[in-house]
């Protein structure tokens, strides 16, 4: 197995059941492009079903089923080489159906059937040793996540991570783990001899909120610090035993929204900030019955869900918390009025969030800031009623576009880009060819590339990749130097590519929005304003576009400045032998150009032209190594000029008096 650095500067070793993956031809293929990394399970056209796909450091982790040992924990970077069976735990065919990952720190928590405990909590750091059961939460066969428990609804939440457990006494409880046996343990039993089932665990400042049952209450809010003696419910909102059913807790800034019923307001938007005063009905918006808030996504300082009213139907709402500020946004489907456009998978991405909706050309993709005149359909993939978009199929953001899944009704479902505008929404691939669909899945952003499961039509459901280049990161700045009309500015390259080579770099100029661009450091702005101060920022730019500028240089101020050159040596009374090396010397200010010529001059005629394209030096100074030819005749009447080349009016200096030859 090969070794892999994961999270950690540390190198990971272990050795796994050999597997021989067939080799994917082409993965060099164009950008944007999709590519078979592996076909795990070949020849059968059943497909190995990569599921759950989860980004590790410089690995991702996944279940399949190669045909021989089960579904079972598997590994890939991204290539046919390094994608690899990471361990058999449930040895033999039966497979141990791992899921539920869950990256905490260094290692990643998941749910296993080893084939004698049941599912229980397990973990791994990438490698076969370091992928290990956590506990026995459940002593025996049936394991801590089973029917009744099937998700463990695991939470990242400071130091621990937040899960709900059956040990097969206290039933399906809230526990907390930090990786180890002894710190997995009971947070509190809510409902001592039954179940209290918590889940949409939420983590809200230095609380975790949850939603529980129990027999005086019903289902209702609750909050924990991770302490039993602090696990407690925020408030009873519908009084008594009759529940509320909190749903979709979605913290927004010091409040979390949530639907909820309270006996008066049936299935409606409510706010908490973690107290039982702080927890109200935000608006009644189906004062008649239900709204049903639905598909909650925190969105800038709002929330956009999907709420029904009389009238419009499902369709488009926001809130900022209060009652004022609860609103529709749009009534999307006017086709058909009152029916509503049934809004899902809303998805933040960059200044709007996309979504899928059903307006007169079905389903979907369209895009929200939040505003009725910033809430446009991005592009009819289905031209005519027909959908394009699965319904809750989700946006992956990836870069400088987000990735889905939509059938334009011609080649099924295949894989699409979309940058938010109809010209920038194209297929990425039809991996299914014809009419077919390949239905990736489990989509996620893997860097450089995106990595998902999907079905050629041949092979069955099996791992792919696509790369969709990003934009370069910002490149460190360095120094700028002040020059006549011009500073030279230095820099050090980006840390990523974004995944496609730098093509060139821009300096801009603040004041002034000045450019120049250039190759590589360093780039010399031209144009400026003596007197001026200016400070440089830069960027690189790849095929997918301009990166991010760096931080601003420091200040400079350029200056017309007195642009001089003086002749050192010789100066004057020197006695220099023909045809010995000697050193000639000059000192220069200000910036009078890049070369000079050196000219030998005898009683103030040109007998020799020493150099006609001398590098002017640095620092203020340069030289140059001359040897006097011995057929120049041995005199005291030489000098040495130099002059500046390509100036004008012209920079020049000659020895102060003759120096000899001899």
């Amino acid at each position: 197995m090969r070794r892999f650095a994961v999270l950690v500067a540390v190198v990971l070793a272990a050795t796994v059941v050999p597997v021989v993956l067939s080799p994917t031809a082409a993965l060099a293929a164009r950008p944007n492009a999709a590519q078979r990394i592996a076909d795990i399970n070949p020849g059968t056209g059943a497909g190995s079903s990569p599921q759950f796909l989860t980004r590790f450091g410089d690995i991702a982790l996944f279940q399949a089923d190669d045909g021989t040992h089960g579904t079972e924990l598997w590994m890939t970077d991204g290539t046919t080489a390094g994608t690899e069976l990471l361990k058999d735990i449930h040895p033999g065919a039966g497979g141990s159906n791992p899921q539920n990952f869950t990256v905490f720190g260094t290692i990643v928590l998941f749910t296993a059937d080893d084939g004698t405990t049941g599912p229980e909590l397990w973990k791994t750091d990438g490698s076969t040793s370091g992928t290990v059961r956590v506990k026995d939460i459940n002593p025996g066969a049936e394991g801590a996540f089973s029917t009744t428990t099937p998700d463990p609804d695991f939470k990242v939440f400071g130091p621990m991570v937040l899960f709900a457990a059956d040990d097969g006494a206290t039933g399906t409880e809230l526990w907390r783990t930090d990786g180890t046996a002894s710190g997995t343990t009971l947070v509190a039993d809510i409902e001592p001899g039954n179940p209290s089932f918590p889940h949409d665990i939420t983590p809200f400042g230095s609380v975790a909120l949850f939603v529980a049952q129990e027999d005086t209450h019903g289902v209702e809010l609750w909050k924990t610090d991770g302490t039993g003696a602090n696990t407690v419910i925020v408030k009873d909102l519908f009084a008594g035993s009759i529940s509320s059913d909190p749903k979709e807790i979605t913290p927004l800034g010091a409040i979390a929204l949530f639907s909820a019923n309270d006996g008066s307001a049936s299935d409606e938007l409510f706010k908490t900030d973690g107290t039982a005063t702080g927890t109200t009905l935000v608006k009644d918006i189906q004062a008649s019955g239900s709204s049903d808030p639905s598909r909650l996504t925190a969105f800038g300082g709002i929330v956009l869900f999907n709420a029904n009213q009389s009238g419009s139907g499902s369709e488009l709402w926001k809130s900022d918390g209060t009652e004022t500020g609860t609103t529709l946004v749009d009534d999307i489907n006017l086709e058909s009025p009152g029916s509503g456009s049934f809004p899902t998978s809303f998805t933040p991405f960059g200044a709007k969030t996309l979504f899928s909706a059903a307006g007169g050309n079905g389903y979907e993709p369209w895009a929200t800031d939040g505003s009725l005149s910033g809430t446009t359909e991005i592009k009819d993939i289905c031209t005519g009623i027909q959908s394009s978009t699965p319904n809750d199929a989700p946006f992956v953001p990836f870069g400088t576009v987000a990735l889905f899944v939509a059938d334009d009704c011609a080649t099924g479902q295949e894989l699409w880009a979309t940058d938010g505008t109809t010209a920038g929404t194209k297929r990425v691939a039809d991996i299914n060819p014809g009419p077919g669909a390949s239905a990736p899945q489990s989509i996620i952003d893997f860097g450089s590339m995106a990595l998902f499961a999907a079905d050629d039509g041949t092979s069955g459901l099996e791992l792919y990749r696509t790369v969709v280049h990003r934009v370069p990161g910002a490149p460190t700045i360095g120094t700028a130097t002040a020059g006549n009309g011009k500073a030279t500015v230095s820099f050090t390259p980006p840390a990523s590519n974004g995944g496609s080579p730098i093509t060139g770099y821009t300096v801009t100029s603040t004041p002034g929005g000045l450019t120049a661009t250039g190759a590589g450091s360093p780039i010399t702005v031209t144009g400026l304003t003596n007197g001026v101060t200016y400070r440089f920022s830069v960027h690189a730019t790849n095929a997918a576009g301009n990166g991010a500028e760096s931080a601003l240089s420091n200040a400079v101020t350029p200056t017309a400045g007195t642009n001089t050159i003086t002749v050192v040596q010789p100066n004057g009374g020197e006695h220099i032998a023909r045809g010995a090396a000697y050193t000639i010397k000059w000192t220069y200010t200000g910036s009078p150009g890049t070369t000079v010529r050196i000219l030998l001059l005898k009683s103030g005629t040109s007998v020799q032209t020493i150099a006609s394209s001398q590098a002017i030096g640095s620092g203020g100074a340069g030289q140059r190594s001359w040897t006097p030819p011995t057929s120049l005749a041995a005199a005291a009447t030489y000098k040495i000029k130099i002059v500046v080349n390509s100036t004008s009016p012209a920079i020049v200096d000659q020895s102060n008096s003759t120096f000899s030859l001899t």
